[in-house]
């Protein structure tokens, strides 16, 4: 018993079809945790930002370097949530006379959004 020639047409037509796809969910996948990776990398960066410092003093003077870099830090955050709770703490501690109570709340919501990330 001899096979179809259009069997055999039709099976090597869906294994190259199959073939194609499986590389193209596996670069999705790949891709995909790079970028998961790289944003848990900016998360870790900014909670380790002020591991050594205080927050209310650094982020409050006048020319400080750890508020240039958290901001730089939070824009290239993907969540949005994350990003806005940095650049709100960013703009809060810029205002003059900001007391440590109102950067304490700020600070809060900066840890809760980007621990999300970091975890994620």
């Amino acid at each position: 018993m001899s096979q179809s020639p259009w069997i055999t047409l039709t099976a090597g037509a869906l294994g190259a079809v199959i073939g194609m796809a499986s590389t193209f969910v596996s670069g999705t996948l790949t891709r995909r945790a790079a970028r998961d990776d790289s944003q848990r990398g900016i998360a870790n960066e900014i909670l380790d930002l002020f591991r050594e410092a205080d927050p209310a003093v650094s982020l409050t003077s006048a020319d400080s370097p750890e508020r240039r870099t958290l901001f730089v830090l939070a824009s290239q955050l993907r969540q949005e949530s994350a990003r806005k709770a940095c650049h709100a703490l960013v703009h809060k501690a810029g205002q003059p006379g900001v007391s440590q109570d109102d950067l304490f709340d700020a600070w809060q919501h900066v840890i809760d959004e980007v621990s999300k990330v970091s975890r994620k």
